[in-house]
Formats: C-alpha cells, sequence, structure tokens
C-alpha cells in the first residue's frame, strides 16, 4: 500500500513547479536569450563568447531596445539580405499569420533593409539568421537559396514546363527536428552534398522585434564553406533567397510557405516569379566581402529599350519600373551615348541622337540609377536595323534635265546634308507590279538641304555602275548615307519622284540615252 505525502511537502512540490514554470516563461522571452542552444563544437560557432545570448555582450544580459540587427547590437553582425521592400507579416500560403513559417520583419531603424533573413561568413563556416513570427517543435524548411554561377531566369519570362529551379545550384536548408543539409541543384536528381546534426548546426533565440504581434525568434544555423564541395569559394558572387517551406525539407521540393524581401502574396504565391524578381535585382556578393562588410544596395529593376529602332534614327525610346526622375544611360555597342529621365508615365527618351550616329547592326542597352538603390543591369538589347520604309532620310527630288556644253545630265536637288549616295534605278510597270532594278549610283557631299543633284564632276567620286538610258523605261533615286568609307551609316531613303528624262516628266517616249562612265573629265550621269 503506497504512503501518501505529507500535505505540506506536497504544496512545496506544487509551488516549486510553479516558481519554475513563471520563472522559465518570463526567461524564455527575454529578447536575445537562446533557448536552444547548438551542441558539441556549434557553440563556439553560433555562441563564440558563450553567455548564451545572440545579443552583443551588456549588463544585464539581453537585447536593450527593440533593434537587434549590426555591430553593438548583434553577437555576430549578421547582414541583412538586400530586400525589394520591408517584409510584410501574413504574406504566406499556408499556416497562421505571426507562426513559425511566417518571416517578419525587423524594428525598423535607419539604414535597415527590411529584410528577415541575414548571412554571415566567419571564414570558415557560412552562418544564416532566419526572423519568424512564432516557435514550434514542429517539422518545418528553414532555406537558403543560392545562385552561384550568376544566370538565371529573366523576370519576364514565363518558366519552362515542369521546372520549378529559375537558377539555384545550391541550398543550405535547416531542417527542425532532422538536420542542417547543403543541396546540389546541379544534378538530376538533387542530392545532398553535405549533412549535419540539427543539434549541433542550429541553435534558437528570442529576437528583440515584435513584428509577428508578440516575441519573434531567430533560428540560427551554419554549414562549413567545405561541405559545398569547392562548388562556392569564399570569392564566388553569390545572390541569395531565404524561404520557409511547409515540410523539413528543400524548398524546391517542397511547398514554400513564404519568401523574405518581397510581398508574396503579390505574386499570386508564384515563387518561380518572385524569386527571379529578388534574384535579378540581388546585388552579386562573395562570402568574404560579407565577412568585410555586407551586401551593397539592391539593384534598381533593369529598363526596358523599345524597338524597333532603325539607323538614322535620332531618339531612343523605352520604360522602367522605377521612379520618376530616375536617370538612363544609353549605350550603342557598349558605350554611352546620353541620358534621359524617367518620366511620370514610366517611359523615358533620349533625344538629339545625330542622324549619321545609329547604324545598321549596332546594338542599343540602358541601364537605370535610382536614389538608395544599386545600378541597374542591363537592359534588354536592340540591334539597329535598316527598315523597309526608310524615314529618318531624306529622299531626292528629280526636277528633269539639262544640257551643259553638249552633254545632258539628270537635275534635282536632295534634302540630305552630309556624305550620301545616290543610286539609280530603272523603273517598269507590268499588270501593275511596279519594279525597280539598280542601275549604278554616285556619291558626293552637301552641305545644305535642298542641294543640286551634281551635273558636273566637281565634289562625286568614281561612279558605281554603268547606266544606258532607255527611251522606253522611267527612273527613281534614292539617298543613302555613308561615311568616308563610303560605308553605310543610316537607312535608304523612299524612292524619290519618277521621271523620263526625254522631256522631263513621266512620259513613256525618250529618244536619248546616257551612261553613267568613268573616264578622266566626264564622270557623271550623261546624256550623249
Amino acid at each position: 500500500m503506497k504512503t501518501p505525502l505529507p500535505t505540506q511537502l506536497v504544496r512545496a512540490v506544487l509551488a516549486l513547479i510553479c516558481l519554475l514554470a513563471v520563472h522559465s516563461t518570463s526567461f524564455a522571452q527575454t529578447p536575445g536569450l537562446i533557448y536552444r542552444p547548438a551542441s558539441s563544437g556549434g557553440t563556439l560557432v553560433l555562441d563564440p563568447n558563450g553567455d548564451g545570448y545572440v545579443s552583443a555582450p551588456r549588463v544585464p544580459a539581453g537585447f536593450a531596445t527593440t533593434r537587434d540587427e549590426g555591430a553593438g547590437f548583434s553577437e555576430i553582425t549578421y547582414r541583412p539580405f538586400p530586400a525589394l521592400g520591408t517584409e510584410l507579416l501574413g504574406d504566406l500560403t499556408t499556416g497562421r499569420a505571426g507562426g513559425h513559417t511566417d518571416l517578419v520583419p525587423p524594428a525598423s531603424y535607419t539604414g535597415s533593409t527590411g529584410s528577415p533573413i541575414s548571412a554571415y561568413y566567419n571564414g570558415t563556416h557560412a552562418m544564416f539568421r532566419i526572423r519568424i513570427g512564432g516557435a514550434s517543435t514542429a517539422s518545418k524548411g528553414y532555406s537558403v537559396l543560392i545562385d552561384a554561377d550568376g544566370l538565371f531566369a529573366s523576370p519576364t519570362a514565363p518558366p519552362p514546363t515542369n521546372t520549378t529551379n529559375p537558377g539555384f545550384e545550391f541550398e543550405v536548408v535547416f531542417a527542425s527536428n532532422f538536420d542542417v543539409s547543403i543541396y546540389d541543384h546541379r544534378t538530376s536528381p538533387t542530392k545532398k552534398i553535405f549533412t549535419g546534426s540539427v543539434d549541433q548546426f542550429s541553435q534558437r533565440a528570442v529576437a528583440a522585434s515584435t513584428g509577428g504581434g508578440d516575441a519573434d525568434y531567430f533560428y540560427d544555423f551554419y554549414v562549413p564553406l567545405s561541405g559545398f564541395g569547392g562548388g562556392i569559394t569564399a570569392t564566388t558572387p553569390l545572390r541569395f533567397s531565404g524561404i520557409t517551406v511547409t515540410s523539413g525539407q528543400s524548398g524546391l521540393g517542397g511547398t514554400v510557405s513564404d519568401i523574405g524581401g518581397v510581398n508574396y502574396a503579390a505574386y499570386g504565391f508564384d515563387s518561380w516569379n518572385a524569386w527571379t524578381s529578388i534574384i535579378n535585382s540581388f546585388p552579386p556578393t562573395s562570402l568574404s566581402q560579407l565577412q568585410a562588410g555586407g551586401f551593397a544596395l539592391i539593384r534598381a529593376a533593369a529598363p526596358v529599350v523599345s524597338g524597333p529602332i532603325y539607323a538614322g534614327n535620332t531618339s531612343i525610346s523605352g520604360t522602367s519600373v522605377e521612379a520618376a526622375g530616375s536617370t538612363i544611360a544609353v549605350f550603342r555597342n557598349g558605350v554611352q551615348i546620353g541620358t534621359a529621365t524617367v518620366q511620370a508615365n514610366g517611359t523615358w527618351t533620349l533625344t538629339g541622337i545625330a542622324s549619321t550616329l545609329l547604324k545598321a547592326t549596332d546594338k542599343l542597352t540602358a541601364t537605370v540609377t535610382v536614389t538608395n538603390k544599386s545600378v541597374s543591369s542591363l537592359s534588354n538589347e536592340v540591334t539597329v536595323t535598316t527598315p523597309a520604309v526608310c524615314r529618318a532620310t531624306p529622299t531626292a527630288t528629280l526636277t528633269g534635265s539639262t544640257s551643259t556644253q553638249g552633254a545632258r545630265y539628270m537635275t534635282g536637288t536632295t534634302g540630305y546634308i552630309g556624305r550620301q549616295k545616290i543610286t539609280i534605278y530603272t523603273a517598269t510597270v507590268v499588270n501593275g507590279v511596279h519594279t525597280y532594278v539598280f542601275e549604278g549610283s554616285y556619291i558626293f557631299t552637301s552641305a545644305t538641304g535642298a542641294t543640286a543633284l551634281p551635273t558636273t564632276l566637281g565634289g562625286m567620286t568614281t561612279p558605281m555602275g554603268n547606266v544606258t538610258l532607255s527611251k522606253t523605261i522611267n527612273y527613281i533615286v534614292t539617298v543613302t548615307p555613308v561615311d568616308a568609307a563610303n560605308t553605310t551609316t543610316g537607312c535608304e531613303s523612299i524612292r524619290s519622284n519618277q521621271l523620263c528624262y526625254s522631256n522631263g516628266n513621266t512620259s513613256p517616249v525618250n529618244s536619248t540615252t546616257a551612261t553613267i562612265v568613268s573616264a578622266t573629265g566626264t564622270n557623271g550621269l550623261v546624256y550623249t
């Protein structure tokens, strides 16, 4: 038969239990307290001074204010990820707002990126910190996806069918209750290339922020750089995305609950689109740079150059999602040719370009510079082409023929100013179809608009081609800008008016003939 405990002893035990419970509850909520420390060598990595707090050393221990980021506040100076916006509460696919898969914002302060994810490198280990709204013993995944080769899907391109990875090579996953692992996504199927004990490679602490409505929490974890098998070195430029996963596994294999640094709901919970926006704006940063300073400012979104753009155009236009007043730099074959300003409606236009600058096959790109952001990556590339109908080069006007010292010449004017090629075509009409056949060309330079086409040798180069004017065929000419080497620098103009040189009009009767000759003193289009 059991002997009952004395009443006073029972009361004492119950009082002690209550006291311990109250003490444990209040102690567990102390900002900065590590309530689940790492074991073995993990403590030396995640809590180097061994005081049981993630906060910078002070008396009393813990965070003194709601700020818990940066030197003088955090014992390890984790560097917050650049963010497209301050993290929002409740923008998650599954789980409770403010819960253990909801990424939450840090306390606001000058210089904060608003990201719930941060990282550090201590010379040996890559270390990560996830800020979440609640703590739990449930098995969930806390992941950092890594782009290590600088190649990633376009934000504007749809994902390929049945593809979930827009360009990540590696992933570090803290699978609560299981392990801390590195996944290699370069292989098919994906494989784990490093696995460490969850007890050694992670710890949990109370954050100073209360973005989740009450105490927030830090889940800290790390992996050795050697665990990447040489796929990442301390100098490899990296781009990151931190996420939570509804199960204790990879974010590319499981269901993503929340993505850090964006309004995930605004992307319709489409992880592909959210990731491409984040990574294409993320400043590539090596672990050595992370150790020495931190991440650069997030990149501005690349502008768009609108096409088509034709040789001889005097303006270039496009669009940008960045704020009005942002500066667009426009490049021709990699060399800047001017700047423009983003307007309130998101458009921009570079004007005042010389009509001789843009040539067929030139490559045009642009960047945008925005306050408090890094300069964007290059825009799309537009290749300058020769249009089917040229509107940039003025055409010539034929006025008839004239007689000079017994010889007769074509007469007309050109509105193009500069060195140009005049090309002569025969014009025929068969069953209503107009056909224009190349006959010859010559080159000269005009100083002003409405310059008379040359009727003598002066100012002309050696003509190309041989023309015999038929008394039954009419003629037209075009104008093409050229440089000193006679290389085309603009588009060929539309055709001139059509004339028969027998009488200066479009009559089909032409009793004279002419040839382009190349004899000393007689170069030109000559009627004989």
